[in-house]
């Protein structure tokens, strides 16, 4: 039997019109209803299996062919019904009907998930198909059946053993273990972050539950490894779905980002026989514990839900749909576009639809904030040599080189730009500075960054088979020597090595451009790795770019017309010009001054120029030799990089400068939910909302992994704050 609340919609907002009193409105509705069907069942031999907000699943039991008098028990339950809606109506102002149906059929329950996270399980068969399409058609106040009678099944499945840790805990997530162990009965009306997520089967009416399972587990460990909170997983009129929050029942910042990353991830899950949709909004909801005094649940109901609920199933195959609400967190990450708008039950604007086309590469979204406005000062002669280089049919490799701060970056950008919108476009990877203390990097990254690989030793199947589906052939106890450190011998190593080299050129096809930023952090394995790839790149008459410190002259590479571009501090001249394009009214006498102090570092003088646009309000005034010999003496302006980047330091809020310093400290990508044990002097709350204005400063930026790391954009910000 299901049951529905009719016009729930009403209730809901008049809940939320009564603020914080709103939710003691809705807790006190539902869970009265759910107690008073909860009794009315139990002679029958019935229970609640599954709640839906405001609707409920139930299961009764046929022994030995007796059929419980379904009349009879759906007559108490509109009867009850009746009696609540004179009571609401005297009590808060507003009726309250349901409506359903109920058939007779065998029902096949699906236990599923990681013991170590937490299980849940869902229900399927097709009387329960019939059930569902049957209440669809109930008016208010009526409950319809049967809706089927399919005869019993001829056998049972032998019931399976369940763990026993943990106990009833088992099947709930760790952080609603937390929040009811905090609050007997918590309640709550707030924002966060929804995800709807639609599984379809595409060979049979429904999916094995193998193949559930294996999926559930993907997106299991995604969702846990980004503090997220599976909520609920059902078979219902909808399908197959797995409801998951962030925010809720705790905040831990980034919530939204972090949301949208698991959205993204899911949706590249692949297992035959399963398509994927994703629906993922931020909105505000209700929060709490819903049901009947001996079986209820942590519970969600609101705007929150329906909309992502709509956003699902405007996704195709694959495809992850978005509100609107989600666009300013995005910018820099991923590329959406507007597919129209739609009108939702209960919600006066009309919903306004976006899909995810893309993830930019890697740091692209910095890249294009930073160089975008910023000129290219650079031999124009010879930057058309290298788009010509770029535009034509052969092989081409760039090599970018020279002392940090020279403009490799953003010569690197200004060549990929017009390629940006083409299809294949191009894969960009960029190192970090501790990548040189990693091994094998190029490897681990490219999987996780390309296939959404994390737990290589959880996964270590999906990468043997996503090899084994690209046609390669390989020793597959060679290959886990060498991903987890244990080669036997030299041979092995090699082995194993070409057949890294072969993942790799699956990873980067064909076709697309390859940007490799920052070759001089690599690990050695993964530099010879780099070449090998870029040599059968260019046989294949792609196009690579390369930025480094310095020229890379390997035996990998000869044959091939590689054009080298050694950058360096600029002239006196060059940096002249630059100087009088953000600051045209300057003195030549100050501006040669600029150049002294920054000794022509392109960077460093871009960053100069940019301390003093913040820190000169008068900025149509001339600014002659004199006002920066006394900016520099008020300490405003600072002579050397270091000193720069401690000023940007001095100039930022307390909390802020706080979180800088236990970043530099921990040294590394900082993992939040890692780095809070380390730091239980401080409010845990106040670093992560000085993180999250760090990020919007463009200080610090996201990592490319699940787990979601953060590092600074400029590296040296945090050995200069570490050294002080």
């Amino acid at each position: 039997m299901f049951l529905d609340v009719s016009g729930f919609t009403k209730i809901t907002e008049a809940a939320t019109s009564g603020g914080h009193y709103g939710v003691e409105l809705i807790t006190n509705v539902l869970n009265r209803y759910f107690g008073d069907v909860d009794k009315i069942i139990k002679p029958h031999g019935g229970e609640i299996v599954k709640y839906g907000g405001d609707a409920c699943l139930i299961i009764l039991p046929i022994n030995d062919r007796q059929l419980p008098d379904m009349q009879q028990l759906c007559r108490e339950v509109l009867e009850q019904t009746a009696v609540l809606d004179v009571r609401f109506q005297k009590e808060y102002g507003f009726g309250f009907h349901i409506h359903g149906a109920w058939g007779i059929g065998p029902v096949k329950l699906c236990v599923v998930g990681e013991p170590k996270w937490h299980l849940d399980y869902y229900l399927t068969s097709p009387a329960l198909e019939a059930v569902y399409e049957l209440a669809e058609k109930a008016e208010a106040d009526e409950l319809l059946g049967p809706a089927c009678e399919i005869p019993p099944t001829p056998y049972l499945l032998e019931p399976q053993k369940l763990p026993t840790s943990r106990s009833a805990n088992l099947f709930l997530p760790q952080d609603i273990v937390r929040k009811l162990s905090l609050q007997s009965n918590p309640a709550e009306l707030r924002n966060a972050s929804v995800l709807f997520i639609k599984l379809v089967p595409t060979q049979s009416d429904d999916i094995d539950p193998e193949d559930y399972q294996t999926v559930y587990r993907k997106v299991q460990s995604i969702v846990v490894k980004n503090m997220g909170v599976i909520n609920k997983i059902d078979y219902t009129d909808k399908g197959y779905i797995i409801l998951v929050t962030f925010g809720v029942p705790f905040v831990y910042g980034n919530d939204i980002f972090r949301a949208f990353t698991v959205a993204h991830r899911v949706s590249r899950i692949r297992r035959t026989g399963i398509e994927i949709s994703v629906g993922i909004t931020y909105s505000n909801a209700f929060f709490g514990v819903i049901g009947a005094p001996k079986r209820y649940e942590y519970g969600i109901i609101g705007n929150a839900v329906n909309i992502a609920a709509r956003l699902m199933n405007f996704a195709g195959p694959g495809e992850v749909c978005l509100s609107k609400e989600l666009l300013p967190y995005l910018v820099g990450r991923f590329e959406t576009h507007y597919l129209g708008s739609t009108s939702l039950k209960g919600i006066k604007e009309p919903l306004d639809i976006y899909k995810l086309v893309r993830e930019l590469p890697p740091r692209w979204g910095n890249l294009a904030q930073e160089y975008d406005s910023d000129p290219l000062i650079y031999d124009s002669e010879a930057f058309a040599g290298l788009q010509h280089g770029m535009s034509s049919d052969d092989g081409f490799l760039c090599v970018i080189h020279g002392s940090p701060g020279t403009g490799k970056s953003q010569m690197a950008y200004k060549l990929c730009k017009p390629y940006w919108d083409s299809e294949p476009a191009f894969q960009m990877f960029v190192a970090e500075p501790h990548y040189s203390a990693l091994r094998l990097e190029i490897f681990f990254s490219s999987m996780r960054q390309e296939l959404g690989i994390i737990h290589f030793r959880d996964e270590f199947d999906s990468i043997t088979a996503w090899a084994k589906s690209k046609g390669i052939i390989f020793d597959e106890k060679m290959l886990k020597e060498l991903v987890f450190g244990r080669p036997s011998s030299v041979g092995r190593q090699e082995a194993a090595l070409q057949t890294v080299l072969e993942m790799l050129t699956h990873l980067y096809p064909e076709g697309r451009i390859l940007v490799i930023e920052n070759y001089h952090y690599f690990d050695l394995q993964s530099r010879r790795l780099i070449l090998q790839l870029v040599r059968h790149k260019l046989y294949q008459r792609d196009k690579v770019i390369i930025t480094s410190l310095d020229m890379i002259k390997d035996e990998a590479l000869q044959g091939f017309d590689i054009r080298e571009v050694k950058l360096s501090n600029w002239t006196l001249d060059t940096a002249q010009e630059y100087i009088r394009h953000f600051v045209p009214n300057i003195t030549s006498h100050a501006s040669q001054r600029l150049f002294s102090i920054s000794r022509g570092n392109p960077r460093f003088l871009r960053d100069l120029l940019s301390h003093i646009q913040k820190h000169w309000a008068a900025s149509s005034d001339l600014i002659t030799h004199q006002i920066i010999e006394d900016m520099r003496t008020q300490g405003l302006l600072p002579d050397d990089l270091e000193n720069l980047l401690q000023a940007q330091y001095e100039s930022l809020p307390p909390d802020e400068q706080l979180y800088i310093r236990l970043a530099s400290i921990f040294g590394k990508p900082v993992n939040l939910s890692e780095v809070e044990p380390l730091f239980t002097r401080y409010d845990f709350a106040r670093t992560v909302a000085a993180s999250e204005s760090l990020l919007a400063k463009g200080i610090l930026k996201y990592e490319e992994t699940d787990v979601q790391l953060i590092s600074f954009v400029n590296p040296l910000f945090s050995e200069t704050v570490y050294r002080s």
